[in-house]
């Protein structure tokens, strides 16, 4: 197989299994909320799938060395697309815990592998440029299909918001069957690997990583904002549904879903544009933060006012686009080759655990105040946290 072939091969699986994940990407609040959650709820399902991952990173990585990384991939996407199923049929806190826990193993089964399948496939083959063109089209196609996939399951929606989550499960199937059919893995020599030492190295990375990232400046700087806006984005991630809707209906959620991918695809484009406007990624960083938050506070002043009030939400996904590549950027320039897993690692975990920190407070405070409350909230940490980021001296 030659290597445009794999490249080729691995971007039209990512495009199939993340065209089923959109489905429902446009209506998953809608739908809690109608089987009777509140926005506390809500969120308390969604810490349940970061809560999973963050427990299952290193030993579903650990069965993928052990077993393959096919197999696990394989895995990933039969088990994510059972969850959504599952989510089909579910109608209370029991059933929503057990689709997300489903999805969250499923998710950590295809995390690492995937990617190592591609590198080592490529590898094996011959190939000795970079791949980092081919994670760059595979984030492309992953924005690029969530625009009719989200389209397609508001409409579906519109009619039983369970029926997208079905629709998405049976693609992810299709996808599972597609790969379980067509990845091959030749290079693939399979080594013991025992569940103790595991957590042991889970344990030694950990402590690794917060000790690197305490001692310099530019990684404990990134940890903070990196923080600073995964807890701050999950209230808007989860609330724009109920906030928007009394004034959209379900059958749009899916044109709004693609208004937030394009917006976030031009600040991926741009992102180098923030770079060389501000003079240091640093700077750029800090920028698309406040830029975020300002605009998560605007869209929520301007409630009122439904289409002000929307074009400022899309408006504030362009420098969280942007993000996403400066963040990454600035992470490799700041630590070695040998340092780079257990760095990315620690990072990693700490944003999982803002995630869940995010989730269950700003869940609250929609719950107890207001959606536009917790908008707010989110919006004035993420604007001045990474601003205070800025004086971090090294210890």
């Amino acid at each position: 197989m030659k290597t445009d072939q794999i490249v080729r091969q691995y971007l039209w699986l990512t495009g199939i299994f993340n065209f089923g994940v959109s489905m429902s990407l446009a209506t998953y609040v809608a739908f809690l909320i109608s089987r009777g959650l509140n926005l506390f709820e809500v969120n308390l399902v969604n810490v349940a799938f970061f809560a999973t991952m963050f427990l299952c990173e290193i030993p579903t990585g650990a069965f993928a060395d052990t077993f393959g990384r096919k197999r696990s991939y394989v895995i990933s996407c039969f088990l994510f697309s059972i969850g959504e199923i599952v989510y089909s049929q579910a109608t209370g806190m029991a059933g929503f815990l057990l689709a997300e826990i489903l999805a969250g193993v499923g998710r950590t089964f295809a995390n690492g592998a995937y990617h190592a399948w591609l590198v080592d496939t490529l590898r094996h083959h011959g190939f000795q440029g970079s791949t980092k063109p081919v994670f760059r089209k595979e984030q492309m196609v992953r924005q690029f299909v969530s625009i009719p996939g989200a389209i397609i399951g508001s409409y579906v929606g519109s009619y039983d918001l369970s029926y997208p989550w079905l629709l998405g499960g049976v693609i992810g199937i299709a996808s599972g069957t597609l790969a379980l059919i067509s990845m091959k893995e030749e290079y693939f020599v399979k080594r013991k690997a025992r569940v103790l030492e595991s957590v042991k190295e889970m344990l030694a990375t950990a402590k690794k990583g917060i000790a690197m990232s305490g001692r310099s400046a530019p990684l404990r700087f990134l940890l903070v904002i990196s923080m600073s806006i995964s807890f701050s984005v999950q209230a808007l991630n989860m609330q724009w549904q109920p906030f928007f809707g009394e004034g959209v209906r379900t059958a749009h959620f899916g044109y709004i879903w693609a208004g937030i991918s394009l917006a976030i695809f031009l600040g991926m484009h741009y992102s180098l544009r923030f770079s060389e406007r501000f003079g240091s990624e640093k700077v750029a960083l800090v920028s698309c933060c406040v830029l975020s938050g300002l605009g998560m506070v605007a869209a929520a002043l301007a409630k009122d006012y439904v289409a002000l009030s929307l074009a400022i939400f899309l408006l504030h996904e362009i420098p969280r686009g942007a993000y996403v590549p400066l963040k990454e950027a600035f992470l490799n320039d700041s630590i070695e080759d040998r340092e780079r897993a257990t760095i990315i690692s620690c990072q990693s975990a700490f944003t999982h655990l803002a995630c869940l920190s995010g989730l269950f407070l700003s869940g609250v405070v929609a719950n107890q105040a207001s959606i536009g409350t917790a908008w707010i909230m989110s919006g004035v940490v993420v604007a001045i946290v990474p601003l205070l980021a800025l004086r971090l001296k090294p210890v």
